[in-house]
């Protein structure tokens, strides 16, 4: 996770797969995050932290065997909540 104004990264973002429940983490200390047991299939990532706008990343395949990986830059967000869609 890093913040999409200068690259510095973001400790402690919430990141949530639409796999099912207990199904949401933070990222940690080094902007790494981890899911395990998530079955084979096509879901939804959600990251979101105060006072950036909510990422979702679409059609994230998650295969057997394999480390699905997806980087997000979180956009500061000023106001009203937002929530921006991946692909739109």
């Amino acid at each position: 996770m890093t913040n999409s104004a200068g690259g510095s990264s973001l400790a402690g973002v919430s990141v949530t797969c639409s796999c099912g429940t207990g199904t949401t983490t933070n990222s940690g200390t080094t902007t790494n995050y981890s899911l395990t047991n998530v079955a084979v299939g096509s879901y939804s990532l959600t990251f979101s932290d105060p006072g950036f706008a909510t990422q979702v990343v679409n059609n994230v395949m998650v295969a057997t065997g394999k480390t699905t990986t997806e980087n997000v830059a979180m956009v500061a967000s000023t106001g009203a909540p937002k929530i921006v869609q991946h692909p739109p």
